[in-house]
C-alpha cells in the first residue's frame, strides 16, 4: 500500500512538472498523457502511438486548433469574409485557439481587431514569393479565379508555411470564405486521423475523393518533416510549367500529388458547399454540417446567381446556373453567413467592398434581414431579395429616394444600357438624315419613340423576371 501511495505522489509530481514545461510529447493512449493534452489545450503538444486520442471519443475536452492565412494584397472583400469566419469560430468553438499567418504591415486597424478577438498573429514573409508568382503567370485564369489576382494567389499558397509557425499535433486550416456553424472536437474527426492531410470533396458531394483544400486537417509534425522536399517539388513544377494534378490547380494539386496516397477524405459535414442540391444524398443536409465553405460562389454572388446566372464570372458560371435552376442549400447558407457577418460588425464594409458586382444598399438590406430571419423561413434566396425590395419600397412611400432598389442593375449593367441608348439615338439621327431635313415629327418618331419603347420593354421584363407586380 505504501508503494502505491508513493507512486501516486510521484505521478502527481510528474504531472505538475510536465504541465510547466514548454513542450509536451506523450502517449495518446495514456489517460495521464491525455490529461496533459487537455490541460494545455493542445498548445505545444505532440503525441505518439495512435493518430488520435481515444479518450476524446467520450471526453469532449480536446478542441481543434484553427489556422488561417491572410495577405494585405488580397481583395478587400477577403478581409471581411475572414472577419465573419473568425466570428463564427469564436461563437461555435470558444475553446479553440485561432492563429493567422499574416502577410503585410500596414493595416493596423485590422490587426488590432484580430488581437481583440484573441487571435495569435504570426508575421509572415514568405521566401518563395517569386516562385509562386511565376506559377500564377503560367496559370489559366479560366480554370481558377485565383490566377486573376497576385494577392489572392499568394494568399492561397501561404498555407505551406503553417508548419513553420504552428506547434501542435493537428490543426485545421480554414479559408476565409468558410463559416463554422456547429461545434466539434478532435474526436469528431475520426478515430484514426490522417498521417499527412485530409481534404473534402470539390464539387459533387457524392465524389468522396479529397480534392478541395478550403478546409484542411493537417498533421503538423509530418508537414514540418517534409517541408523542404515539398518546396523543392513546387520549385520543379514552377520551372517546368507542368501541372501539379489533373483535377486540382495550384496548392491543392501540389498537396495531392506530393502527399499522394497518404491524403485522406474529410467528411462532407466539415466542408459543406451551399450549391449542393437539396434533393441529393439525404446525408448531404446542411443541418448536419459543421463548416460551410463558400467555394467558387461567394456570399454576395449567390444573390446574383439566384436571379441571373449569366451575371456571374465565367469561371463559376456553371455553379451559378446550378443554383438558379435547382433547389440548393444557398438560402440557409446565406443566413449563416449573414449572422456571422453581423456578429463581426462587417455587413456595411463587406457590401461596399463588392459594390462593382452588387448594389451596396440592397446587399446590406438583404444580409441585415437574413441575420434576423427565422431559420425555418429561409428557403429561397430570390424570394428573400424580392421581399427586402418590396419592404423597402413600401416603407419609403412616395419619397423621391424610394426608387426601386434593383440588385441586378449594378455598374456594368448601366454602362451597357447607356451604350444601347446611344446606339438607338445614333440610328434614329442617321435615319432622319437619310430622309432629308429633320422635323419635330420625324425626331419624335425616329428617336424619342424608340427610346420610350426600349425603356418600357426593360420595365416589363424586370417586372416579369423579378416577380414585381
Amino acid at each position: 500500500t505504501g508503494g502505491g501511495k508513493s507512486r501516486d505522489v510521484w505521478a502527481w509530481i510528474d504531472f505538475e512538472v510536465c504541465r510547466r514545461m514548454g513542450t509536451f510529447v506523450g502517449n495518446s493512449v495514456s489517460s495521464w498523457s491525455a490529461l496533459q493534452l487537455a490541460e494545455r489545450n493542445q498548445s505545444e503538444t505532440y503525441w505518439y502511438n495512435k493518430h488520435s486520442i481515444p479518450l476524446g471519443d467520450t471526453w469532449r475536452v480536446f478542441p481543434v486548433p484553427i489556422v488561417y492565412t491572410y495577405t494585405e494584397q488580397s481583395s478587400s472583400s477577403g478581409k471581411y469574409l475572414l472577419k465573419a469566419s473568425i466570428a463564427s469560430v469564436r461563437k461555435q468553438l470558444p475553446h479553440s485557439t485561432i492563429d493567422v499567418l499574416y502577410h503585410g504591415k500596414r493595416d493596423w486597424k485590422f490587426r488590432n481587431w484580430l488581437q481583440d478577438q484573441g487571435v495569435t498573429i504570426h508575421q509572415h514573409e514568405p521566401e518563395w514569393k517569386s516562385m509562386i508568382e511565376l506559377l500564377r503567370k503560367k496559370g489559366n485564369w479560366k480554370s481558377s479565379h485565383l490566377f486573376r489576382s497576385e494577392g489572392n494567389y499568394l494568399g492561397t499558397w501561404q498555407r505551406i508555411d503553417i508548419p513553420k509557425f504552428i506547434r501542435t499535433e493537428y490543426c485545421i486550416l480554414l479559408d476565409s470564405d468558410t463559416i463554422v456553424m456547429g461545434g466539434f472536437m478532435l474526436g469528431d474527426l475520426g478515430a484514426e486521423l490522417t498521417t499527412s492531410i485530409s481534404m473534402g470533396a470539390e464539387v459533387s458531394p457524392t465524389d468522396h475523393h479529397p480534392l478541395n483544400a478550403g478546409v484542411t486537417l493537417m498533421n503538423v509534425p509530418h508537414m514540418r518533416q517534409t517541408y523542404d522536399d515539398f518546396l523543392r517539388f513546387i520549385q520543379k513544377h514552377a520551372e517546368s510549367g507542368e501541372p501539379f494534378h489533373p483535377k486540382a490547380p495550384s496548392d491543392q494539386g501540389a498537396y495531392l500529388s506530393f502527399y499522394d496516397s497518404t491524403v485522406r477524405f474529410l467528411p462532407n459535414r466539415f466542408n459543406f458547399k451551399p450549391y449542393w442540391l437539396t434533393e441529393g444524398d439525404r446525408k448531404t443536409n446542411i443541418r448536419r454540417a459543421k463548416i460551410l465553405h463558400f467555394h467558387g460562389i461567394k456570399p454576395h454572388q449567390y444573390l446574383v446567381a439566384s436571379y441571373n446566372a449569366s451575371l456571374c464570372p465565367q469561371e463559376i458560371r456553371f455553379l451559378c446556373q446550378r443554383v438558379q435552376r435547382r433547389s440548393s442549400w444557398a438560402c440557409e447558407a446565406e443566413q449563416e453567413f449573414a449572422m456571422a457577418l453581423s456578429d463581426a460588425g462587417a455587413v456595411q464594409d463587406y457590401c461596399r467592398s463588392v459594390e462593382n458586382e452588387v448594389d451596396t444598399g440592397v446587399c446590406m438590406q438583404v444580409f441585415h434581414y437574413m441575420a434576423t430571419l427565422d431559420q425555418t423561413r429561409c428557403t429561397n434566396v430570390t424570394q428573400v431579395v424580392q421581399r427586402v425590395q418590396y419592404d423597402t419600397m413600401i416603407g419609403a412611400g412616395e419619397q423621391d429616394e424610394a426608387a426601386e432598389p434593383s440588385l441586378w442593375y449594378h455598374r456594368r449593367d448601366w454602362i451597357q444600357l447607356l451604350l444601347l441608348d446611344l446606339l438607338v439615338v445614333a440610328l434614329g439621327l442617321y435615319w432622319n438624315e437619310k430622309r432629308g431635313a429633320p422635323t419635330l415629327r420625324s425626331v419624335v418618331l425616329n428617336v424619342v419613340l424608340p427610346l420610350c419603347l426600349l425603356q418600357l420593354g426593360r420595365t416589363v421584363l424586370w417586372k416579369c423576371f423579378s416577380g414585381g407586380g
